[in-house]
């Protein structure tokens, strides 16, 4: 309802409200999940506080208080990488005149979801705006962003996907779910990792994302799964 009052660009201070009471409700949901037990449901939590954190910049976006839009709509898409969200935050950028800022989160966007025409439309009239050379490719950069280099662990070509719990940027706990014996007694190693992680200023849940560790030739990473697929089970 919150979204779709902020689309429609009217009772915004209702949506506003709406919106931080979802988002409350999500957050106090995710701090009573059990890591050694998740539920299919439990994934669905991330899901969630990216879509309510994205709602939130939108009506802020709407509202015009273009630095609360963009505190949410960035967290919304570390977290999520929503094509939608992409889009939201790169109307954010051109509202504050980085149109360079605005192309790179559409090129984003249209990575995750090619068929977003109204992106295709609003890149279109950013064609003159300048790129900078050498970067990324869009897939690449996405991959980029779910990964974490680690300290070596084991010499070995080893895989095995863990359950992590998440605040506030580091890795509090972590649950070995399948995968090679070598890495079973990694958890403590992820717990050691700080990584970037953009919250609002006023939003700290705790969330359990399913990633995958690999080692092969004394390299480690871990790379976090999409929400959606850890959400699928794949």
């Amino acid at each position: 309802m919150a979204y779709e009052l902020a689309e429609a660009q009217t009772a915004l201070p209702d949506a506003l409200n709406y919106s931080q009471r979802s988002l409350k409700d999500v957050e106090e949901r995710s701090r009573k999940v059990s890591l050694d037990k998740v539920e299919k449901v439990d994934r669905l939590i991330p899901l969630s506080i990216a879509a309510y954190w994205d709602t939130l910049g939108w009506i802020y976006f709407k509202m015009g208080d273009l630095h609360r839009a963009e505190s949410y709509l960035t967290s919304a898409w570390e977290l999520g990488q929503y094509g939608v969200v992409a889009d939201h935050l790169g109307q954010v950028y051109e509202r504050e005149h980085n149109p360079s800022a605005a192309l790179h989160m559409y090129n984003l966007a249209l990575e995750v979801d090619p068929r977003m025409m109204d992106t295709s439309a609003r890149m279109r009239n950013l064609t003159n705006v300048p790129l900078p050379k050498n970067r990324l490719s869009a897939k690449e950069e996405l991959s980029y962003m779910r990964t974490i280099k680690l300290a070596t662990i084991t010499n070995e070509k080893a895989n095995a996907d863990f359950d992590v719990l998440i605040h506030s940027g580091k890795i509090e706990r972590a649950h070995f779910i399948s995968g090679s014996d070598t890495l079973r007694g990694a958890g403590e190693t992820l717990t050691k990792v700080s990584f970037k992680e953009t919250l609002p200023s006023d939003s700290s849940p705790e969330v359990i994302r399913k990633g995958t560790l690999s080692c092969s030739e004394s390299i480690c990473s871990f790379v976090f799964y999409p929400l959606a697929v850890a959400a699928r089970g794949d």
